[in-house]
């Protein structure tokens, strides 16, 4: 079977490129719009996770710091030297208790005690270069800080993210303690310390401190990998989480848009391959599919369709009119001249003939009869091939009708009314045109009522333009002849040759008017003109 629709039929490659072209960009736009959004909220989310981490490692710190300098501050201005008055009226200068008598010595014992009580990774030291504990030895990257301490009196505090045996740690490194006097009794010189002091720590470290002197930094280090790792599990659940979610929501957009768009697309592309491919689909429309754009867009190739056609019949028509009127011109002059002969030989032998020849009289009127409807025949021939350019000018419609009516031979049992609006506007016509077209359209409608009827001629104005229309109580036209009405040579009557509404048409389309036609079988039928109101700068 042949194929009927274009759709089924191979797409050029030309078009084939192009439709993929527009269809995979759109389709790329769209998933890489929801790849851009996926990796923009799993970044803002991983982001926000991470500074959340490090918020409470800073927080964790700044609690363990406050806590040991309140320690410290406490042994410096309430411990030691309330202990101090009691020790110094019973023990000897030589004896030393770091339990007591060294705030750093007991911050460190209760963070071991704190780290048994909880399984905590935190790292607080109070360091210092010479540490009287090896304990409190600063390391490389401590010291340095501390000589940087030394050198800026305006550095206090450095926070970082460092790396130690493959662990990320929260860095937080501070000014710490400054010598005072109470603490030079144990760090000033070896012969004026505590000799229990010197016997336990030796001679050597941390002596020969002066008051005011900076002698530690504190190091704080929390632990941040597991933070880390949990925010990273969070981020992949949420990736997995978006991919799944965006994903969904892709192919539904995308089956959105197919449904709505490209199945729509393809349907009016088809169609309009057909109609473009086939002279005789013109006219036909394609489905208006959902959505305003897509309903405008088919909206404009039904109207594009039906306008060519028009005007595809409308040439035609032309072609035709003009071949026809040339054809019917050199017609009509050739057979005038040999019917005015018929007719002058049938007067003569009239006159001639005795009255008793009754049979030839009755032949010579047949003859007569036939050639008077012959030379209307041809007269009708030679107004269409006639018709001319319209000379336009102010006209009553009203006028003509008058003008009309005494040449028309309307029937005894048909009754005319006329109906003109009282205030009713000049018509900008050629004012022959409007007589013939009156003068044939009335002749069909009385032709229509055999039997008689209400003929009724009515002008009524509707905006810039009046309707004159020319109404039959007659038979009616049938639904399958109106689409030949106005075709040339085409007629329903048998004396017809189906030029009359094919020159109403020509005479009314040339004054820049339009004609058209109500019907309904049984009862009559009725032709309306409309024709252009005179405007001023016309006149």
């Amino acid at each position: 079977m042949p194929q009927d629709s274009a759709s089924e039929q191979p797409m050029h490659p030309t078009r084939l490129r192009e439709r993929l072209r527009i269809t995979l960009l759109l389709y790329l736009v769209v998933g890489l719009m929801f790849v851009i959004a996926s990796v923009a909220v799993v970044y803002l989310v991983d982001s926000r996770l991470r500074r959340e981490a490090l918020a409470g490692a800073e927080a964790k710190a700044l609690l363990l710091l406050e806590r040991n300098l309140a320690i410290h501050a406490y042994f410096a201005h309430e411990l030691k030297p309330a202990v101090f008055q009691v020790t110094d009226k019973y023990l000897g200068p030589d004896y030393f208790e770091p339990a007591w008598m060294s705030s750093t010595y007991a911050v460190r014992e209760i963070d071991k005690y704190f780290h048994n009580l909880v399984d905590s990774d935190t790292y607080y030291k109070e360091v210092a270069i010479n540490a009287r504990s090896p304990q409190n030895e600063a390391d490389a990257h401590e010291r340095a800080f501390l000589e940087e301490l030394k050198a800026d009196p305006l550095l206090t505090e450095r926070s970082e993210i460092r790396e130690f045996d493959d662990q990320l740690y929260y860095v937080t490194m501070r000014r710490g303690e400054t010598m005072e006097a109470s603490c030079l009794r144990c760090h000033s010189t070896p012969d004026q310390a505590p000799g229990d002091l010197v016997a336990l720590y030796g001679s050597e470290r941390s002596f020969n401190r002066q008051e005011g002197e900076l002698v530690s930094a504190i190091s704080i280090r929390i632990p941040i990998s597991e933070a880390y790792e949990s925010n990273s599990r969070v981020t992949r659940q949420l990736s997995a989480f978006l991919v799944l979610v965006f994903g969904v929501l892709t192919i539904g957009q995308l089956a959105i848009y197919h449904q709505l768009l490209f199945r729509p697309l393809d349907a009016m592309r088809a169609k309009a391959l057909q109609i473009a491919g086939d002279p005789r689909r013109l006219g036909e429309q394609v489905i208006t599919p959902m959505g305003k754009e897509m309903a405008d867009l088919a909206t404009a190739l039904n109207t594009m369709s039906t306008n060519l056609k028009s005007a595809q019949e409308h040439l035609v028509r032309r072609e035709k009119l003009a071949f026809l009127g040339q054809l019917t011109g050199g017609i009509s002059h050739e057979l005038r001249t040999p019917l005015m002969v018929i007719t002058q030989g049938v007067y003569l032998l009239q006159s001639e003939l005795p009255e008793s020849q009754q049979e030839a009289h009755e032949t010579l009127d047949v003859i007569e009869r036939q050639t008077a409807e012959a030379t209307r025949i041809i007269t009708n021939l030679l107004d269409f091939s006639r018709t001319n350019t319209a000379s336009r000018q102010p006209t009553s419609l009203e006028k003509q009708l008058n003008l009309v009516l005494p040449h028309l031979s309307v029937p005894d049992n048909v009754t005319l009314q006329t109906d003109f609006q009282a205030d009713l506007p000049l018509a900008w016509v050629d004012p022959g045109h409007v007589r013939q077209v009156l003068s044939n359209l009335i002749s069909n409608a009385c032709q229509a009522m055999p039997n008689g009827g209400l003929l009724t001629v009515r002008a009524v104005q509707k905006g810039e333009w009046v309707a004159l229309s020319v109404q039959d109580t007659g038979h009616g036209i049938p639904n399958e002849v109106l689409p030949r009405l106005f075709d040339p040579l085409f007629t329903t009557r048998a004396d017809g040759i189906g030029l009359g509404l094919v020159l109403c048409k020509l005479l009314v389309e040339s004054n820049d008017g339009s004609i058209d036609v109500a019907t309904q079988v049984g009862q009559g039928s009725t032709f309306t003109v409309t024709l252009p109101v005179r405007q001023e700068k016309e006149v």
